[in-house]
């Protein structure tokens, strides 16, 4: 008989949906410094090691929601209409992306979209969705990269492209903070979620998932969460939230994330736990690119994950923990960009009765019009 204090060292396998992640081609500088381009393939589909609350058990990564990294990277030219330009195009950028989806459906494609250099035309953004449909997830902007504050109307043709699809949209989040006064600047940034929030409005069908629920320390988190809450309540637009880099410091977790926590809490009173879903920004940061603790991005992904895990169980108790653990590393993610997307009507080839009809019509035509000019001579 096992003593109740027994405890497995592997006790179970759990899922997860990275809903934020990157990719780059080789070479790539992203801030100044070579992107770790392949660190992904490195260790986000390895069974990880996970502890929570003493106890070990092995997660897995099922599915990572991947955006490119060159198709936010400005260049030194300019557009021919003078707009902003960009390493590779939104052609040429997605498609890496999306040829790496094709090679491995592990990572569906997040469409990185740069309306600063269309001039608000998503004419590209909409043929790679009716080309690529079944590795796409959704679309991915930046307002900080694109010099344009989130409530453009240069963004509109793309939220109307999501809501033609049906595809949710993720949005860069950040708010502008003065570090020595301890407050929110003067001077909104470009992805202010107030900003992101009016865009919302004018497409309410549309769900924007906020990035990193406004990146910039509490103050920033906390001015999200109460515009995701205050869209909750007035129902006026489908606002989420992806928690990377929240409750973070000198390059670890919290190990009481008390931002979150009051994230998931807000979301319970209102019956939208559905609203929050992990993410983590990786390659960037801990997780590939900067090395604060001298450990591997594997090892950094992994602390993360058990440090966040933990933490709600110790905040909700076993049993709601676990459901609640769930909902925002998997289920919500899951229900959000892959159980809830349309199926695609593959388009029917004609058969060979329909083509020689339509061969035999255009003959039949051609001599009515042949016949037609030797009477007019």
């Amino acid at each position: 008989m096992i003593s109740s204090n027994y405890h497995s060292p592997i006790n179970f396998k759990a899922d997860i949906i990275d809903a934020h992640v990157h990719r780059g081609t080789t070479g790539t500088l992203w801030k100044g410094e070579f992107f770790p381009t392949n660190q992904l393939d490195s260790f986000i589909k390895s069974p990880l090691t996970i502890t929570v609350n003493g106890e070990k058990q092995t997660d897995n990564v099922k599915k990572a929601l991947v955006s490119s990294i060159d198709g936010l990277i400005p260049s030194q030219k300019l557009t021919k209409n003078g707009g902003m330009k960009f390493i590779k195009d939104e052609r040429d950028a997605n498609m890496d992306v999306i040829k790496k989806s094709q090679q491995d459906p592990f990572y569906q494609v997040m469409l990185v979209c740069q309306p600063s250099a269309t001039n608000g035309n998503a004419k590209v953004i909409k043929s790679l969705i009716k080309h690529h449909y079944n590795n796409i997830a959704g679309l991915k902007l930046h307002p900080g990269e694109m010099g344009l504050n989130a409530n453009s109307t240069l963004y509109d043709d793309y939220l109307k492209a999501a809501e033609e699809f049906k595809l949710p949209c993720l949005i860069h989040s950040e708010v502008s903070i003065n570090y020595v006064l301890g407050e929110e600047s003067s001077k909104r940034h470009f992805a202010d979620p107030e900003y992101i929030y009016e865009l919302a409005k004018r497409h309410p069908s549309v769900p924007i998932v906020l990035g990193h629920t406004g990146l910039g320390g509490s103050i920033a988190n906390q001015k999200a969460i109460g515009i995701l809450e205050k869209s909750i309540k007035n129902n006026d637009a489908k606002l989420y939230a992806e928690i990377s880099w929240m409750d973070f410091h000198k390059g670890k977790l919290n190990e009481e994330p008390k931002d979150i926590i009051d994230l998931i809490k807000r979301m319970k009173e209102l019956d939208a736990l559905d609203r929050v879903m992990f993410g983590t920004d990786a390659p960037l940061g801990i997780y590939g690119e900067l090395n604060f603790n001298r450990q591997g991005p594997k090892e950094s992904y992994e602390d993360t994950v058990s440090t966040l895990k933990s933490a709600i169980k110790t905040e909700f108790g076993d049993e709601e923990g676990e459901e609640i653990i769930n909902k925002i590393f998997y289920e919500n993610a899951d229900n959000l960009f892959f159980k809830n997307k349309p199926v695609q009507e593959k388009r029917k080839m004609p058969d060979k009765k329909q083509i020689l009809a339509g061969v035999g019509g255009v003959a039949v035509l051609s001599a009515i019009v042949l016949l037609v000019k030797k009477l007019k001579k």
